[in-house]
């Protein structure tokens, strides 16, 4: 897999507002590995604070295979799973 660039990331105005990034990728693992590394990116930037991720796999050749899927880290084990995947979020480390 190769990441190929981050498009475009933006921050809102409001303090509590999400983070817009959208990439484009080349993936040889197909579209859940394309979704693994996307959600190992933002787990390892240091964009804070981090509540929620949320990814969109979008095949241009055939839209409807496409996912998305969110991760809230406020609910449930899914902060220690992204922990014991990927280690700390930088800004706990």
């Amino acid at each position: 897999m190769r990441l190929i660039r981050f498009a475009t990331w933006r921050r809102a105005a409001a303090a509590l507002a999400p983070l817009v990034l959208a990439a484009m990728a080349g993936c040889s693992g197909g579209m859940e590995a394309l979704y693994a590394e996307g959600v190992r990116l933002i787990w390892e930037s240091e964009i804070t604070p981090l509540t929620l991720i949320y990814v969109n796999v979008i095949d241009p050749d055939d839209p409807p295979s496409g996912f998305s899927r969110p991760i809230n880290l406020n609910e449930g084990d899914q902060r220690e799973v992204l922990e014991e995947k990927y280690g700390p979020h930088p800004d706990e480390a």
